[in-house]
């Protein structure tokens, strides 16, 4: 796993902490239920080990590329919440013909998230069983935008990025349906959520670790932190939508914000990483949706907005 330049980095109690996970990953049974604590207990004391070393170390790019292919060794395996899809090839969803009320809307969400799914899984080639949509996310809202468009449902297409502090790129979009007696139904359509819940980038140690691009932890561990965001998650992960109201994105929104903090974060504050009173969320719903769509506008001022200005 080392190349000459690491094995300088690392000293050898790193090395041995590192072939000790290594073995740990490609020797223990899945099947067995005392791994993940065996593997997890394993990462801990390397990440303990490596918070000794001096910020130069820390912030090398042979160093942190180390730790980083160490972590995806993991890739394929999903952390401890149910986030298998609710799909099924041959469950066809139909779009329906007229949407007049809610429950028509929401078999308009499943069509286009059934579609969604089905273009992305030909596209990997992967089970829908295993499948984490690792970096599919602007691919999925290329198709979810084309479907809106094909169909006529009003969106908005939206990136976390840099207009958030410590966002993690990612895409989701945005769908409202014009009801009955004016009346309005948000949705928040995220097909590629699962990609935050394998277990990579999921102990929450490796903040005290990992620095640039690499820092943080993963979204999944922060939205299980807290039984409301869980419980959010578990809805988007199955069905691939949401109902977009305040409290649902605020939830959706905090926890990509929590994953890009890094540990000067919160020593910084005296807070504690590990504690989920501590992750303080910066943000109300409304700042959110006003920091992207700002954004959005402005990366689209040449283009015909009708469906954003529409939209709210």
């Amino acid at each position: 796993m080392e190349s000459r330049k690491d094995k300088s980095i690392i000293d050898n109690k790193g090395r041995e902490l590192i072939a000790s996970v290594v073995y740990l990953i490609e020797e223990l049974d899945k099947s067995d239920p005392n791994r993940d604590k065996l593997i997890n207990d394993a990462m801990n004391r390397l990440y303990e080990h490596l918070s000794t070393y001096p910020e130069e170390i820390l912030q090398n790019e042979d160093f942190i590329y180390t730790i980083y292919k160490l972590e995806r060794m993991l890739k394929n395996e999903f952390i401890d919440i149910d986030s298998e899809p609710d799909y099924d090839e041959d469950d066809i969803k139909e779009f329906p013909k007229r949407i007049k009320n809610e429950l028509d809307a929401k078999e308009a969400m499943e069509y286009l998230v059934y579609e969604t799914r089905s273009k992305l899984l030909s596209f990997s080639g992967c089970d829908i069983n295993t499948e984490s949509f690792d970096k599919m996310c602007v691919s999925s809202n290329i198709y979810v935008k084309n479907l809106c468009k094909e169909l006529k449902i009003d969106y908005i297409d939206l990136k976390v990025n840099q207009e958030i502090k410590n966002g993690y790129f990612h895409c989701f979009t945005i769908t409202k349906f014009n009801l009955p007696n004016n009346q309005k139904k948000y949705y928040l359509i995220d097909c590629t959520y699962r990609q935050f819940f394998t277990k990579p980038f999921s102990n929450i140690n490796r903040i005290r670790v990992m620095r640039g691009s690499a820092k943080g932890a993963s979204v999944g561990i922060y939205m299980t932190m807290d039984e409301n965001r869980k419980k959010i998650a578990e809805e988007l992960l199955k069905k691939g939508y949401i109902e977009a109201t305040p409290e649902n994105i605020k939830e959706y929104l905090d926890g990509i914000v929590f994953s890009g903090r890094d540990y000067e974060f919160y020593k910084s504050r005296g807070l504690d990483y590990t504690n989920p009173d501590d992750c303080i969320p910066e943000y109300t719903a409304s700042e959110y949706l006003d920091m992207l769509i700002k954004s959005t506008r402005m990366a689209n001022k040449d283009k015909n907005n009708k469906e954003i200005d529409d939209l709210f």
